[in-house]
Protein backbone atom coordinates (compact mmCIF):
# COMPACT_ATOMS: atom_id res chain seq x y z
CA UNK A 1 0.00 0.00 0.00
CA UNK A 2 0.82 3.53 -0.80
CA UNK A 3 -0.17 6.82 0.75
CA UNK A 4 -2.28 9.08 -1.07
CA UNK A 5 -0.73 11.40 -3.00
CA UNK A 6 -2.71 13.97 -2.56
CA UNK A 7 -4.44 14.43 0.68
CA UNK A 8 -8.37 13.30 0.23
CA UNK A 9 -8.66 12.45 -3.31
CA UNK A 10 -7.72 9.02 -3.53
CA UNK A 11 -6.06 7.73 -7.27
CA UNK A 12 -7.81 4.34 -7.20
CA UNK A 13 -9.21 1.89 -4.50
CA UNK A 14 -7.93 2.42 -0.62
CA UNK A 15 -6.31 0.52 1.21
CA UNK A 16 -6.87 2.23 4.53
CA UNK A 17 -8.60 5.31 5.72
CA UNK A 18 -8.97 6.51 9.53
CA UNK A 19 -12.35 6.30 10.60
CA UNK A 20 -14.03 5.75 13.96
CA UNK A 21 -17.50 5.32 15.40
CA UNK A 22 -18.88 3.95 11.95
CA UNK A 23 -22.39 2.13 11.85
CA UNK A 24 -21.39 -1.72 12.56
CA UNK A 25 -22.73 -2.81 8.75
CA UNK A 26 -20.62 0.26 7.44
CA UNK A 27 -17.55 -0.95 9.08
CA UNK A 28 -18.22 -4.71 7.26
CA UNK A 29 -18.77 -3.56 4.24
CA UNK A 30 -15.82 -1.33 4.41
CA UNK A 31 -13.24 -4.64 5.60
CA UNK A 32 -14.94 -7.15 3.69
CA UNK A 33 -13.79 -4.56 0.10
CA UNK A 34 -10.40 -5.27 1.72
CA UNK A 35 -10.16 -1.82 3.31
CA UNK A 36 -8.09 -1.06 6.50
CA UNK A 37 -9.83 0.96 9.02
CA UNK A 38 -7.94 2.13 11.41
CA UNK A 39 -9.84 4.01 14.44
CA UNK A 40 -8.48 6.63 16.52
CA UNK A 41 -8.48 6.05 20.04
CA UNK A 42 -10.92 8.32 22.14
CA UNK A 43 -10.43 11.61 22.64
CA UNK A 44 -10.33 11.90 27.03
CA UNK A 45 -10.92 15.77 26.78
CA UNK A 46 -13.65 15.60 23.72
CA UNK A 47 -17.98 15.11 24.69
CA UNK A 48 -18.59 11.42 23.52
CA UNK A 49 -20.43 12.20 20.44
CA UNK A 50 -16.77 13.45 19.28
CA UNK A 51 -14.31 11.36 20.96
CA UNK A 52 -13.29 8.95 17.84
CA UNK A 53 -13.82 11.72 15.25
CA UNK A 54 -11.00 11.08 13.04
CA UNK A 55 -11.46 15.08 11.68
CA UNK A 56 -10.74 15.81 14.93
CA UNK A 57 -7.92 13.83 16.11
CA UNK A 58 -5.84 13.22 12.09
CA UNK A 59 -5.06 15.51 10.04
CA UNK A 60 -3.75 13.98 6.45
CA UNK A 61 -1.29 16.60 4.76
CA UNK A 62 -1.09 14.41 1.87
CA UNK A 63 1.97 11.70 0.65
CA UNK A 64 3.43 10.81 3.94
CA UNK A 65 2.24 13.79 6.24
CA UNK A 66 0.16 13.62 9.11
CA UNK A 67 -0.67 15.97 12.00
CA UNK A 68 -2.40 13.84 14.95
CA UNK A 69 -2.96 15.05 17.92
CA UNK A 70 -1.07 14.43 21.57
CA UNK A 71 -3.30 11.75 22.85
CA UNK A 72 -3.34 9.31 19.61
CA UNK A 73 -0.34 7.52 20.99
CA UNK A 74 -1.21 4.00 19.25
CA UNK A 75 -2.21 5.60 15.84
CA UNK A 76 1.09 7.40 15.85
CA UNK A 77 2.53 4.03 16.37
CA UNK A 78 1.05 2.70 13.63
CA UNK A 79 1.18 5.58 11.45
CA UNK A 80 5.19 5.11 11.93
CA UNK A 81 5.21 1.39 10.85
CA UNK A 82 3.58 2.43 7.88
CA UNK A 83 5.89 4.92 6.90
CA UNK A 84 4.50 7.64 7.42
CA UNK A 85 6.11 10.96 9.46
CA UNK A 86 3.53 12.53 12.10
CA UNK A 87 4.92 16.30 11.47
CA UNK A 88 3.56 17.77 14.93
CA UNK A 89 1.26 16.01 17.98
CA UNK A 90 -1.51 18.96 18.70
CA UNK A 91 -3.20 19.21 22.47
CA UNK A 92 -7.00 19.29 21.89
CA UNK A 93 -9.23 20.72 24.17
CA UNK A 94 -12.95 19.97 25.40
CA UNK A 95 -14.65 23.17 23.68
CA UNK A 96 -14.63 25.29 20.26
CA UNK A 97 -12.09 26.81 18.97
CA UNK A 98 -9.90 24.56 21.07
CA UNK A 99 -11.34 20.83 19.83
CA UNK A 100 -10.30 21.88 15.89
CA UNK A 101 -6.97 23.03 15.39
CA UNK A 102 -6.57 19.78 13.23
CA UNK A 103 -10.04 20.50 11.80
CA UNK A 104 -8.73 21.61 8.33
CA UNK A 105 -8.90 20.47 4.68
CA UNK A 106 -6.23 20.01 1.85
CA UNK A 107 -8.05 19.94 -1.65
CA UNK A 108 -5.67 20.00 -4.62
CA UNK A 109 -3.46 22.74 -4.33
CA UNK A 110 -5.61 24.53 -1.14
CA UNK A 111 -5.72 24.42 2.20
CA UNK A 112 -9.25 25.37 3.47
CA UNK A 113 -9.10 26.35 6.94
CA UNK A 114 -10.35 29.19 9.73
CA UNK A 115 -6.52 30.21 9.74
CA UNK A 116 -7.50 32.12 13.94
CA UNK A 117 -8.22 27.97 14.95
CA UNK A 118 -5.97 25.96 12.74
CA UNK A 119 -2.63 24.32 14.76
CA UNK A 120 0.71 25.90 14.41
CA UNK A 121 1.84 23.08 12.62
CA UNK A 122 -0.63 22.98 9.66
CA UNK A 123 0.07 27.17 9.37
CA UNK A 124 3.87 25.79 9.03
CA UNK A 125 3.17 23.25 7.03
CA UNK A 126 1.10 25.33 4.67
CA UNK A 127 3.72 28.23 4.32
CA UNK A 128 6.58 25.94 3.27
CA UNK A 129 4.83 23.94 0.96
CA UNK A 130 2.62 25.09 -2.65
CA UNK A 131 -0.61 25.12 -1.00
CA UNK A 132 -2.72 28.13 -1.00
CA UNK A 133 -5.22 29.01 1.85
CA UNK A 134 -8.93 29.65 1.40
CA UNK A 135 -9.43 31.43 4.68
CA UNK A 136 -13.10 30.79 6.40
CA UNK A 137 -15.00 31.41 9.53
CA UNK A 138 -15.76 28.06 9.64
CA UNK A 139 -13.85 26.24 12.60
CA UNK A 140 -14.96 22.92 11.57
CA UNK A 141 -14.22 23.00 8.08
CA UNK A 142 -13.07 19.25 7.42
CA UNK A 143 -16.95 18.41 8.89
CA UNK A 144 -18.29 20.92 6.70
CA UNK A 145 -17.04 19.73 3.49
CA UNK A 146 -17.62 16.71 1.61
CA UNK A 147 -15.20 15.88 -0.85
CA UNK A 148 -16.41 14.89 -4.31
CA UNK A 149 -13.17 15.21 -6.37
CA UNK A 150 -10.24 17.46 -6.65
CA UNK A 151 -12.09 20.92 -7.98
CA UNK A 152 -15.48 19.96 -5.93
CA UNK A 153 -17.19 19.32 -2.59
CA UNK A 154 -20.32 19.03 -1.05
CA UNK A 155 -21.19 21.87 2.23
CA UNK A 156 -23.92 23.12 4.74
CA UNK A 157 -22.04 26.19 5.17
CA UNK A 158 -22.49 29.27 3.37
CA UNK A 159 -19.42 30.79 4.38
CA UNK A 160 -17.11 27.96 3.31
CA UNK A 161 -19.52 27.69 0.14
CA UNK A 162 -18.96 31.69 -1.17
CA UNK A 163 -14.89 30.87 0.17
CA UNK A 164 -14.74 28.02 -2.22
CA UNK A 165 -16.50 29.40 -5.26
CA UNK A 166 -14.83 32.88 -5.27
CA UNK A 167 -11.62 30.81 -5.82
CA UNK A 168 -12.92 30.67 -9.49
CA UNK A 169 -11.01 27.03 -9.79
CA UNK A 170 -13.68 25.32 -7.03
CA UNK A 171 -17.10 23.47 -7.36
CA UNK A 172 -19.50 23.26 -4.65
CA UNK A 173 -22.60 22.16 -4.01
CA UNK A 174 -24.58 24.47 -1.10
CA UNK A 175 -27.52 22.40 0.52
CA UNK A 176 -29.31 22.93 3.73
CA UNK A 177 -28.08 22.06 7.63
CA UNK A 178 -29.63 18.92 8.94
CA UNK A 179 -30.39 15.36 7.51
CA UNK A 180 -27.01 13.94 8.89
CA UNK A 181 -27.48 12.66 12.79
CA UNK A 182 -24.87 13.50 15.63
CA UNK A 183 -26.08 12.41 19.15
CA UNK A 184 -26.03 15.18 21.46
CA UNK A 185 -26.46 17.87 18.97
CA UNK A 186 -28.85 19.15 16.31
CA UNK A 187 -26.99 17.66 13.59
CA UNK A 188 -24.40 16.76 11.97
CA UNK A 189 -21.90 17.33 9.12
CA UNK A 190 -22.10 16.00 5.99
CA UNK A 191 -18.62 15.89 5.60
CA UNK A 192 -18.55 13.74 8.53
CA UNK A 193 -20.81 11.55 7.21
CA UNK A 194 -18.35 10.51 4.02
CA UNK A 195 -15.22 9.97 2.65
CA UNK A 196 -13.54 8.87 -0.88
CA UNK A 197 -12.56 4.88 -1.13
CA UNK A 198 -11.89 5.40 -4.70
CA UNK A 199 -11.02 7.89 -7.37
CA UNK A 200 -14.64 7.63 -8.20
CA UNK A 201 -16.23 6.58 -5.34
CA UNK A 202 -17.62 8.35 -2.15
CA UNK A 203 -18.99 6.04 0.46
CA UNK A 204 -21.18 7.44 3.10
CA UNK A 205 -21.91 6.64 6.56
CA UNK A 206 -25.90 5.44 6.29
CA UNK A 207 -27.89 6.21 3.50
CA UNK A 208 -27.51 9.00 1.28
CA UNK A 209 -30.80 7.87 -0.78
CA UNK A 210 -32.72 9.10 2.19
CA UNK A 211 -31.79 12.42 2.44
CA UNK A 212 -33.76 15.36 1.07
CA UNK A 213 -31.38 16.42 -1.60
CA UNK A 214 -30.18 12.86 -2.45
CA UNK A 215 -31.01 13.39 -6.48
CA UNK A 216 -28.90 17.05 -6.41
CA UNK A 217 -25.79 15.55 -4.47
CA UNK A 218 -26.14 12.36 -6.56
CA UNK A 219 -26.03 14.63 -9.57
CA UNK A 220 -23.35 17.18 -8.64
CA UNK A 221 -21.44 13.87 -7.95
CA UNK A 222 -21.93 12.02 -10.82
CA UNK A 223 -21.35 15.70 -12.96
CA UNK A 224 -17.46 15.21 -11.44
CA UNK A 225 -17.39 11.51 -12.20
CA UNK A 226 -18.07 10.06 -9.29
CA UNK A 227 -20.83 7.57 -7.73
CA UNK A 228 -22.10 7.67 -4.20
CA UNK A 229 -22.67 4.71 -1.93
CA UNK A 230 -24.67 4.52 1.08
CA UNK A 231 -22.40 1.81 3.57
CA UNK A 232 -25.53 0.35 5.39
CA UNK A 233 -29.12 1.49 5.78
CA UNK A 234 -29.22 3.54 8.76
CA UNK A 235 -29.64 7.13 8.83
CA UNK A 236 -26.88 8.69 7.74
CA UNK A 237 -24.43 9.70 10.82
CA UNK A 238 -21.53 11.83 11.40
CA UNK A 239 -19.13 9.80 12.76
CA UNK A 240 -15.99 12.14 11.78
CA UNK A 241 -15.60 11.21 8.09
CA UNK A 242 -14.07 8.62 6.39
CA UNK A 243 -10.54 9.52 5.61
CA UNK A 244 -8.92 7.97 3.10
CA UNK A 245 -5.08 7.32 3.76
CA UNK A 246 -3.82 4.50 1.10
CA UNK A 247 -4.28 3.37 -2.12
CA UNK A 248 -3.68 -0.45 -2.62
Amino acid sequence: MKPIENANLPQSACGTVIAGGLDTDALETLTSAGIQVLPPDPEPCLPNALKTHADISFLHLGKNVVCISQTQQRLKTRLSVMGFTVCDRVRLGEKYPFDVPLNALVLNRFLICNPDTAASAVISFLNNSDLTMIPVKQGYARCSAAVVAQRAIITEDRGVYASVTATGELDALLIPPGNVGLNGYPYGFIGGCCGKIDRDLLAFNGRIEAHPRYHEIRAFCANHGVSVLSLCGSPLYDNGGILPLTER
